[in-house]
């Protein structure tokens, strides 16, 4: 492996080792190990794999047992803890690794089944009583770890999902214990509760050696359930797994993904079936789950996302005034039509601004473009139109805006417009809506299961109706005042509260791997 580095227009290399495909580490890399995942590449380097030295191949066998080697130390291990807890009588509240062994004629048909994902093969052996069961709605409490490790990279998409998961959840279970795995990059807190505990993983997300080094460092907090949102799971484990599928968009458009991207997104196949359950936040992601990836409808349950409270109508004397200061300091002095989302070409905004361009020209309409959102890749043909239409006046890229003006901006908006190719779920739009601003989203995908009726659905490449639909919400009013009241009310059957109990729910159903 080298370590390339692009510098005024040179390309630099120093060679620091090679492993291959099994992790299996050559000497000069197992020395910089800690070092290359404890340090995030910047921005100029990147990873490239080179054949290994003819030199390196007598030293490539020694290695090769490691991971066989750490097993044994963690079984080991393990079968010591639970002797010390029968000795002791100190570990009440620790699960043992193992069932303990127990006649035939002490089963009943009450005795919870085990999971042993290393076989994964369930057995009729019970675990022991600990002092914490009870005869409430679950036999025993759980330790649940959620990976959070993407907001050290990523607040919005899927890390709002986590984000916003991990509060819900906190807000309904005072009893279970939950481990927030979170970046060393990320140095707060999600939530401050007696059983929330926030641990620090080195291993980065989606990195190269992940699969290797994860379980690892996950080993020593003895899980009943890891829930991945971000959806690719560790393989190698020895706890339940629930994983969330947010969109199979990479399968469907796979020109519009990164090669690193790409190589994140292979492997889905094997989390979708090496993982106990998959959460779809959408009836469409479910439906593409199965007609791409194969998977029993069974192994999946939909749970919708939602908004937070501070997506609302401005009503208040004082709420408008906060209205008009934020679109003051963003230089918004005309009435605007808002997009939300990361510019990239999935999100489809060269159709928008071709509608845009038409509609100023063909209906005279005098209205602002505002485009809330960062860069992704790919962004710079999106530019490169604005400039051609001649939009660079009309069109205003505020970038990324801090969490509590975007729902002041919504509700400054005339129009919400979201000409989307492809979502999991569609959260801009429910943003809108529970704004009190109307919607035109995208007929494709989850966008008319999350607007249904409350909203205007078009075709995401026909300019001339996006061009339409603009026109009829800003010009009828009381087009506008309906879908506002219909918006509403669909906002409204979306709760986090919900989600965090139907997660919760898969959890104890799932934490032995049933």
């Amino acid at each position: 492996m080298r370590l390339v580095k692009r510098k005024a227009g040179a390309l630099q290399t120093r060679s620091i080792g090679a492993w291959n495909e099994l992790g299996a580490l050559d000497w000069p890399a197992r020395l910089r190990l800690a070092w290359a995942i404890a340090c995030p590449l910047p921005t100029d380097m990147q990873w490239r794999y080179t054949p290994r030295p003819t030199w390196a191949w007598p030293l490539y066998y020694p290695y090769r047992w490691l991971g066989i080697l750490g097993d044994g130390l963690s079984t080991l291990t393990q079968l010591m803890g639970r002797a010390w807890g029968e000795q002791e009588g100190d570990c009440t509240g620790i699960r043992p690794a193992f069932p303990p062994v127990v006649a035939d004629n002490q089963l009943d048909n009450s005795s919870p089944q085990h999971y042993n994902p290393t076989t994964h093969e369930k057995s009729e052996a019970a675990w022991p009583p600990l002092d914490y069961d009870s005869e409430g709605d679950h036999a025993s409490l759980m330790r649940i770890g959620i990976d959070a490790r993407i907001l050290g990279y990523r607040r919005a998409g899927i890390g709002q999902y986590t984000y916003r998961l991990v509060e819900a959840l906190a807000e309904i279970d005072q009893d279970d214990e939950f481990i927030i795995f979170q970046s060393r990059r990320d140095g707060k807190e999600i939530v401050q509760h007696p059983n929330f505990h926030r641990q620090t993983l080195y291993t980065p997300s989606h990195h190269r050696l992940e699969q290797w080094v994860l379980p690892l460092e996950l080993w020593r907090h003895q899980l009943d359930l890891l829930h991945s949102p971000d959806f690719i799971p560790p393989f190698h484990r020895r706890h339940a797994s629930v994983i969330t599928v947010h969109d199979l968009g990479f399968l469907h458009f796979p020109h519009f993904v990164t090669q690193d991207s790409a190589q994140h997104y292979g492997l889905i196949d094997q989390a979708v079936r090496r993982t106990d359950h998959i959460i779809a936040v959408s009836g469409s992601t479910k439906t593409d789950i199965i007609n791409l990836l194969g998977v029993d409808e069974r192994k999946i349950t939909v749970i919708h996302e939602a908004t937070t409270p501070d997506y609302h109508p401005r009503v208040t004397p004082d709420e408008m005034a906060a209205v008009s200061e934020v679109c003051e300091r963003y230089g918004l002095h005309r009435p605007f039509i808002l997009f939300v989302s990361t510019i990239e070409p999935r999100k489809n905004l060269p159709t928008l601004l071709r509608a845009f361009r038409r509609l100023r020209d063909e209906y005279r309409v005098g209205v602002e473009l505002v485009v809330v959102g960062e860069r992704g890749w790919l962004s710079e043909d999106v530019f490169t139109l604005t400039t051609e239409l001649q939009l660079t006046e009309a069109a205003k890229f505020l970038g990324r805006v801090p969490a509590h003006d975007l729902p002041l901006l919504y509700n400054a908006a005339m129009v919400h417009v979201h000409p989307s190719f492809y979502e999991g779920f569609g959260l801009t739009p429910l943003e809108a809506m529970s704004s009190g601003t109307p919607t035109i989203v995208s007929n494709v995908s989850s966008l008319p299961e999350v607007v249904g009726d409350a909203g205007l659905l078009v075709a995401p490449d026909d300019v001339a109706e996006w061009t339409v639909a603009i026109w009829r919400l800003l010009t009828d009013s009381a087009l506008r005042e309906t879908m506002i009241e219909k918006g509403l009310k669909r906002a409204a059957t979306f709760s986090w509260e919900k989600a965090a109990q139907q997660h919760l729910s898969i959890y104890r159903r799932f934490r032995n791997g049933r």
